[in-house]
């Protein structure tokens, strides 16, 4: 079953691939629109309008930054969680069925390996580590 496919058979047909990003990158709390951009790697208007999209299909909603009342969050409604736990399932359901191909060891390998190069290609934002980057070849701590 695919990802879409899940989500479909349990009530979130309206969602695309295009919105998995912004649901699947939202912290608890909320996060700002700058954020989500910079996690999913996608221009912040492109952002702004999954986001349109999700807030009016009630996926998530806006609210004031307790912490600076000129910014706005995103945060899951009770629907966007419901389809976050989908998502959830249905990640399980792929994982295992690969388990069952090439084996459990091999599944946490390739899922590593993943995670390892998803971090060596993401983009360094801070203007610090694009210094770092630019002297060394590497973004992480000085060692």
């Amino acid at each position: 079953m695919s990802m879409l496919e899940g989500l479909a058979n349990a009530g979130h047909g309206d969602l695309r691939v295009s919105h998995l990003p912004i649901l699947q990158r939202l912290r608890p709390a909320g996060s700002r629109i700058t954020e989500l951009a910079e996690m999913a790697q996608i221009a912040q208007p492109s952002v702004v309008y999954l986001v349109n999209f999700l807030v009016d299909h009630e996926y998530v909603e806006r609210f004031p930054d307790p912490l600076d009342g000129r910014a706005v969050l995103v945060r899951r409604t009770e629907r966007g969680w419901a389809a976050d736990h989908v998502l959830h399932a249905v990640t399980d359901q792929v994982t295992a069925r690969w388990s069952q191909c090439i084996g459990e060891a091999a599944v946490e390998q390739l899922l590593t390996s993943l995670e390892r190069l998803a971090d060596a290609t993401r983009p360094v934002t801070s203007g610090a580590g694009r210094a770092r980057r630019r002297r060394t070849g590497r973004t992480g701590p000085a060692g």
